[in-house]
């Protein structure tokens, strides 16, 4: 979008003079002070985004595009401290903030886009309530509470005259200015605030309770034995832990690597094919490593990311009572259906 002044505007900081007067002003405050380098254009795009959502990406990206493109944002982001979402004004809509989201998911793009996708469901935003908020921007710049940094000779002027032009264009999607950028991470994702909750609940997986025996599950294993040639209580440990290590890392065949340390012959070499199977990290590839050692563990390492799964001794002693192939088979269907924190003791 160009417009007259469009340069400037794109260069000039902000900052809130005086005191918050609402919850609109409250809000506008806590984004400035939590972002460093916001002028106008990113005021207008935490608006815009606060009343209009992120319908406009549903209308220009097809589905296999928008989960191509958060699956290679979130794997260009590197993991990092802090919240995991900004809450935009109005608390229909926040900001999902990649960082924190990779360091406490990895790369589970998928739980993104299901998040994402509930906009399907929503009403949609209408301009005439983005330009109530424009209305309210403009009230904060004329009593002086958003004032620019820089001295800059009608500074007002210039703003209003920017706001009308803009909504002659029918308040087109804006982008974030070049100050803003250089100052702050710009890899977030709009979502609907409904659906936090659901996506930050841990899945059957990450709650390692999957008593339930889900038919995602089911098949896994049944593929796995495919695989591995028989069910065993030590392929169905592998399972766990290369479905624990997805959840947390996120899968990717290439990036994680897997140092497995066991007794490298069977049955406890059988760990392996669970972890090659469920993981996708394999002998072939070498980014799986068999080391000789007493019990049971994995680490697991993906860009800068930590999980150490050792399997625990009561497990192992269960394991060891087993007599015959039948006792095999509901040892390894027990093993299924109980959490991993009882199977793993986990360090991340």
């Amino acid at each position: 979008m160009k417009v007259k002044n469009e340069k400037r505007l794109n260069s000039l900081e902000l900052r809130f003079a005086r005191r918050a007067e609402d919850d609109f002003d409250e809000t506008l405050k806590k984004h400035m002070e939590l972002h460093e380098g916001v002028c106008l254009f990113d005021l207008l795009k935490f608006l815009y985004q606060s009343s209009l959502g992120s319908f406009h990406l549903l209308e220009v990206m097809s589905e296999t595009e928008l989960l191509n493109w958060i699956r290679k944002s979130l794997e260009n982001t590197r993991p990092s401290a802090g919240a995991l979402v900004e809450e935009l004004y109005g608390k229909k809509w926040v900001r999902l903030d990649f960082g924190p989201y990779k360091m406490k998911y990895g790369n589970d793009y998928q739980k993104i886009y299901r998040a994402f996708a509930e906009a399907k469901k929503m009403k949609r935003g209408q301009p005439t309530e983005f330009g109530k908020l424009l209305e309210r921007l403009i009230d904060a710049f004329r009593k002086g509470r958003i004032q620019f940094i820089a001295d800059e000779p009608k500074a007002l002027s210039i703003v209003l005259d920017f706001l009308k032009e803009y909504e002659e264009k029918g308040y087109p999607p804006i982008h974030h200015s070049k100050s803003y950028m250089l100052k702050n991470s710009s890899d977030y994702l709009v979502i609907p605030r409904s659906s936090l909750g659901e996506m930050t609940r841990p899945s059957q997986v990450e709650n390692e309770s999957v008593a339930s025996h889900d038919l995602a599950l089911d098949d896994i294993v049944k593929r796995a034995v495919e695989f591995h040639g028989h069910l065993g209580p030590f392929l169905v440990l592998g399972v766990r832990a290369g479905l624990f290590a997805n959840s947390r890392l996120g899968k990717d065949c290439f990036k994680t690597r897997a140092i497995v340390t066991t007794d490298p012959n069977p049955p406890n070499s059988c760990f392996v094919d669970g972890i090659q199977f469920v993981t996708g990290c394999t002998m072939g590839k070498r980014n799986i490593r068999l080391r000789k050692g007493k019990g049971i563990s994995v680490l697991f390492t993906r860009e800068g990311l930590k999980l150490r799964l050792k399997v625990k001794d009561k497990t192992l002693e269960s394991i060891s009572r087993i007599k015959s192939d039948r006792e095999s088979e509901e040892e390894s269907t027990r093993l299924l259906n109980i959490p991993a924190s009882e199977l793993f003791e986990i360090t991340e």
